[in-house]
């Protein structure tokens, strides 16, 4: 009998703790649902009062084994992954 309740003493602790991770999780979710990746149209500002230096930067980009022309323009589908 004894046995019996340590037992469910334990599946109701790990299931408050379920619960409890389930519902701190939901909120989170909610959050990065709910907003903008990237802001298109915005401008970055000085950082702590230093003005940024670079008017842009250049660096190799591939679309699978294809070296992309940094000087072109190119269309990339959202759903693309760096294993694409």
């Amino acid at each position: 009998m004894d046995r019996n309740r340590q037992v469910n003493k334990v599946v109701h602790f790990l299931l408050t703790l379920l619960i409890m991770f389930a519902v701190s999780i939901a909120p989170a979710q909610a959050l990065l649902k709910g907003g903008t990746w990237q802001e298109l149209n915005s401008v970055t500002g000085a950082v702590n009062g230093t003005a940024p230096l670079a008017d842009g930067a250049i660096i190799p980009l591939y679309q699978g084994s294809t070296l992309l022309d940094p000087s072109k323009t190119h269309d990339i589908e959202f759903s693309a992954m760096p294993r694409d």
